[in-house]
C-alpha cells in the first residue's frame, strides 16, 4: 500500500517546476555516474599523458617504502628477480607502445632496487656492546657546536685503549662539552670517552634514529669527557675540499657574529650557513610555535631569493650597457651567475635534503634558460624527487624530505589552477583602471603570502603531525608578517653581507639583516605567547597518513575533473587517521622508567626524572605537551622505595626500579612484573615477565591489553631482521683484557656516571 507520505511526494513531483528539477538532478547523477565509470577514468588518464612523468617519483618512493617496511632483509635472489622484471619492463617500453602500468611497475622496482643497492653500499661496521670509559683517538670528519656549551664530533676511529680493533666501528658520533679550540676535517684528536651501540626507537613503532645514523655511515654513538687534545693533522686534513669548506663556513660564522652580536647573530648564522647549534633555545621554540621554523630550514624560499636575486641583479647591471644587450646573451650570463651562486649557497649551508631539492629545481630552470627552453615547475619537482630518491633512498623516510616535497607539490598544484583562471580572466583584469590594477597588485602580494602559507601549512601539516605530533595553530598569522620581512629585508641583507665580506664591509649588509631578524623574532615571540599556539596530536595511523598523502598528491598531479577522485583516499584516510591502538604500558630501554595509561588515555609515569629523552617522546606521541613531573604526579602508581605497583585494565603490575632486590614473595597474585634488574629464576610463573636482559636484547617494550589478553611488542621485534638492527653482545667480548676494566673503586657502592665524569 502507498502511504499518505508517498502520495504527497508523488503530487509534489508531478508539479512542473519540481518535475524539471528532478529531471535536471537525474541527468546530473547520470553524468556523474558516467564520468566515474572505470573506462572513462582510464581514458582520461591516458589523455593526460603529459602528466605521467609526475607519477614516476611517486612509484619510486613507493618501491623504496616497500623495501623498508619488510620485516626481513630480502634475499639476493629477490633482488635478482626484481632486476629481471625491471629489465623486461624497460625492454617492452622501449620496443613497443608505452603504457602507464608498465612505467609505474618499472619505477616501483627501480625504487626497491635503489634502496637495496644503497643498503649494500653503505653497510657500516657497528659497535655491538657498550664500552667502558677509555682513551679514544681518531680524526675529525665533522664538528658542530650545539646549544649552550655542548658540541658534537663525528670521528673516524683509529683506536680505543683496551678495545679490540675488530670490534670498533669506522665512524662514531660523540657529544660533550665544547673544546676550547675549533676542530676541522682531518684534525687528529684524543680524549677520554665512552661509546654505545646505535640507539633503538624510544618505543615500538617509533622513529628509528639508529637507522638514520646507520645510513650516514655511523656505527656508534657516545660521549667525551674532559679535555680534547689535538695532536696534529692526518693526510686527509692537510688540504682537502671538506677541510677548506669547513674553514670557510667557520670564518663566515665568526665574521657574522662580530657584525651581529648576541642571539640575533646566531639566527643570521643559521640562515646563511645552516648551523642552528648556537641558536637560543627560546628563540627556536618561539619560531616553531609561530609556524616559522621553515625560515631556519634552508629550502626553496632561501635558494630562490639568493640564486634568483643574483640572476636578477646581474641581468639588471648588464642591461645598463646597450652594446652588451644588443650583442651578447646577457640573460644566459645571468643564469650562469645564478647557478654558481646557488651552488655556493648549497655548499656553505650544509646541503640538507630541502636545500638539495631547491637547488636541483633552480638548476633545471637555469639550464632551460641556457637551452632556450621553457621550465615546467612540477616537472622540475619530479626530477628533483627522482634524483634524491634514487641517490639517497633512506631520505624518503625523513621529515625533511616529506615536508619539503609535499609543500612544493601543494603550492605548484594551487598556482597551476590560479594561472589557468588568470588566463581565462586576463582580458577582464587588464581592462581595469590603473588605480585598481595597482591596488590589486598590492593586496595580491599579501593575499599570495597568506594563500602560500595556508597551502604550505595544509600540505606540511600531515608529515609534521606524523613525525613531530605538533601543529602550529597560528602559522598563518606568523607568516603573513614574517615572510615579507624575510623576503625584502633579511635575505637581501644576507646576500649583501656575504658579497661585502671580502672587502671587510659586511657590517653594511649585517645591519639590514639584523633589523629584519629582530622584527621576525619579536613577532614570533608575540605569536608563540598566544594561548594554544602549539597543539599536540596523538600518533597517527601509518596507513591512514599514506592515504591522505596520496589523496593530496592525486589532487595536485592530475588535471580537470580527475582531481575530484582524490576525495576517496582523503575521506578514508582522515576518517581512520586516529584509529591506531595505543599501548597500555610502555617500558623504556633498560627499564629506567615505565608508563601506564589511565582511564582517560593519559600516561602516568613511575618516575619523574629517569629516561627523560625516551619519556619525552612518549608524552608527545600521546598528544601531551607536559613535563615528566606532571605526568608522574597523576594517580596510578603506588611506590615504596624502589618497588612500584599499579593496576591496569584489571591486571596487577609490579615495577622494580634499579637497585631493587627481587624477592619471591612479591610474585604472588601478579599478572606482570617489570624489572630494571635481572630476575633470574624469580617469578617464572608470572604471565608477563620483563627484566633487564629482555630490555637489553630487545629494547623498549609496549604492552597492549585487549579483551583480558596481553600482547607484547618490542622495538627490536618491530624493526625486524635488517642490516641496521644489531644483536647486542656482552661487553667482555669486545675487551682485550676484561680484567683491566674491573671496578677500581673500593666499597660496595658503584659510582654514578656523574662521579665517573668528575673523576676524569
Amino acid at each position: 500500500m502507498i502511504s499518505q507520505k508517498d502520495n504527497n511526494l508523488v503530487n509534489i513531483l508531478n508539479e512542473p517546476k519540481h518535475r524539471q528539477k528532478a529531471l535536471t538532478l537525474a541527468r546530473s547523477l547520470s553524468l556523474v555516474r558516467q564520468q566515474l565509470s572505470l573506462k572513462l577514468i582510464i581514458e582520461t588518464i591516458v589523455s593526460q599523458r603529459d602528466r605521467w612523468f609526475l607519477w614516476y617519483p611517486v612509484a619510486v618512493i613507493a618501491g623504496i617504502s616497500a623495501y623498508f617496511t619488510l620485516p626481513r632483509e630480502p634475499h639476493f635472489l629477490v633482488f635478482v628477480v626484481a632486476a629481471i622484471i625491471a629489465a623486461i619492463s624497460l625492454w617492452v617500453l622501449v620496443s613497443s607502445r608505452v603504457t602507464l602500468k608498465l612505467l609505474l611497475t618499472f619505477c616501483l622496482l627501480l625504487g626497491f632496487m635503489a634502496a637495496k643497492v644503497r643498503t649494500e653500499i653503505v653497510e657500516p661496521k657497528t659497535l655491538l656492546a657498550t664500552t667502558p670509559t677509555t682513551q679514544i683517538t681518531g680524526w675529525v670528519e665533522r664538528f658542530e657546536k650545539k646549544q649552550g656549551r655542548r658540541s658534537r664530533i663525528v670521528l673516524h676511529l683509529e683506536k680505543a685503549e683496551g678495545i679490540k680493533p675488530s670490534a670498533l666501528p669506522d665512524l662514531v658520533r660523540l657529544s660533550g662539552k665544547a673544546p676550547s679550540t675549533q676542530l676541522f676535517y682531518g684534525d687528529r684528536i684524543t680524549f677520554r670517552g665512552r661509546m654505545f651501540p646505535l640507539p633503538t626507537p624510544t618505543q615500538p613503532r617509533g622513529y628509528d634514529f639508529g637507522r638514520k645514523l646507520w645510513f650516514e655511515g655511523v656505527g656508534a654513538t657516545g660521549f667525551f669527557y674532559g679535555k680534547v687534545v689535538r695532536t696534529g693533522k692526518t693526510d686527509h686534513g692537510s688540504w682537502s675540499f671538506k677541510a677548506q669548506l669547513q674553514k670557510l663556513r667557520h670564518m663566515i660564522a665568526g665574521r657574522l657574529l662580530e657584525a651581529i652580536p648576541g642571539k640575533t647573530g646566531t639566527v643570521a648564522v643559521a640562515l646563511i650557513i645552516g648551523d642552528r647549534g648556537a641558536m637560543d633555545k627560546t628563540d627556536a621554540e618561539n619560531l616553531r610555535k609561530a609556524g616559522l621554523a621553515h625560515i631556519l630550514a634552508i629550502s626553496g624560499l632561501h635558494m630562490s631569493l639568493v640564486a634568483g636575486g643574483m640572476f636578477w641583479l646581474v641581468r639588471a647591471l648588464l642591461a645598463l650597457s646597450g652594446p652588451l644587450v644588443l650583442n651578447f646573451p646577457i640573460k644566459k650570463w645571468a643564469a650562469i651567475s645564478g647557478i654558481l651562486t646557488g651552488l655556493f649557497y648549497l655548499l656553505i649551508s650544509g646541503a640538507s635534503i630541502a636545500t638539495q631539492r631547491a637547488f636541483i629545481m633552480l638548476l633545471i630552470m637555469f639550464v632551460a634558460i641556457l637551452a632556450d627552453r621553457p621550465a615546467i615547475s612540477m616537472r622540475n619537482l619530479a626530477i628533483a624527487a627522482l634524483l634524491i630518491a634514487i641517490a639517497r633512498p633512506e631520505a624518503v623516510l625523513s621529515a625533511g624530505f616529506q615536508m619539503s616535497f609535499m609543500a612544493v607539490v601543494g603550492l605548484i598544484g594551487f598556482y597551476e589552477i590560479t594561472r589557468a583562471w588568470r588566463i581565462r580572466k586576463g582580458p577582464v583584469l587588464n581592462n581595469r583602471s590603473s588605480l585598481l590594477r595597482w591596488t590589486g597588485k598590492g593586496s595580491g602580494f599579501f593575499l599570495s603570502i597568506a594563500t602560500t602559507t595556508l597551502i604550505a601549512s595544509i600540505f606540511t601539516g600531515l608529515p609534521a603531525a606524523y613525525h613531530f605530533n605538533t601543529i602550529a595553530l597560528f602559522s598563518l598569522a606568523g607568516n603573513i608578517f614574517a615572510l615579507p620581512v624575510v623576503s625584502l629585508i633579511v635575505m637581501p641583507g644576507a646576500i649583501l653581507t656575504v658579497l661585502l665580506m671580502p672587502l671587510g664591509l659586511e657590517f653594511i649588509g649585517a645591519g639590514i639583516m639584523q633589523t629584519g631578524i629582530d622584527l621576525v623574532l619579536n613577532h614570533a615571540q608575540t605569536i608563540a605567547g598566544l594561548p594554544n599556539s602549539q597543539i599536540f596530536m596523538p600518533r597517527l595511523e601509518v596507513l591512514s597518513a599514506i592515504l591522505v598523502a596520496l589523496g593530496m598528491i592525486w589532487l595536485c598531479l592530475w588535471r580537470d575533473w580527475l582531481k575530484t577522485l582524490a576525495i576517496i583516499p582523503l575521506a578514508i584516510g582522515l576518517f581512520t587517521i586516529n584509529a591506531s591502538r595505543q599501548p597500555d604500558i610502555l617500558v623504556s630501554k633498560f627499564g629506567r622508567n615505565v608508563a601506564i595509561r589511565d582511564q582517560g588515555g593519559m600516561l602516568v609515569l613511575a618516575d619523574s626524572k629517569k629516561s627523560r629523552f625516551d619519556v619525552g617522546h612518549w608524552l608527545v606521541a600521546n598528544g601531551e605537551g607536559i613535563s615528566l613531573k606532571q605526568a608522574a604526579a597523576r594517580k596510578g602508581w603506588r611506590c615504596e622505595a624502589n618497588v612500584c605497583s599499579a593496576s591496569v585494565a584489571d591486571k596487577t603490575i609490579v615495577y622494580l626500579k634499579k637497585g631493587a632486590k627481587p624477592q619471591k614473595q612479591i610474585c604472588s597474585r601478579l599478572d606482570m612484573i617489570i624489572s630494571a634488574e635481572p630476575l633470574g629464576n624469580i617469578c617464572k610463573s608470572v604471565l608477563i615477565r620483563i627484566d633487564r636482559f629482555d630490555l637489553w636484547r630487545n629494547g623498549s617494550h609496549a604492552i597492549y591489553l585487549e579483551q583480558g589478553k596481553a600482547r607484547v611488542e618490542t622495538a627490536t621485534g618491530y624493526r625486524g631482521h635488517r642490516p641496521w638492527v644489531q644483536t647486542p653482545i656482552a661487553r667482555r667480548k669486545i675487551l682485550i683484557n676484561p680484567q683491566q676494566f674491573k671496578r677500581p673503586f673500593k666499597g660496595k657502592k658503584r659510582p654514578t656516571e656523574k662521579q665517573r665524569a668528575a673523576s676524569l
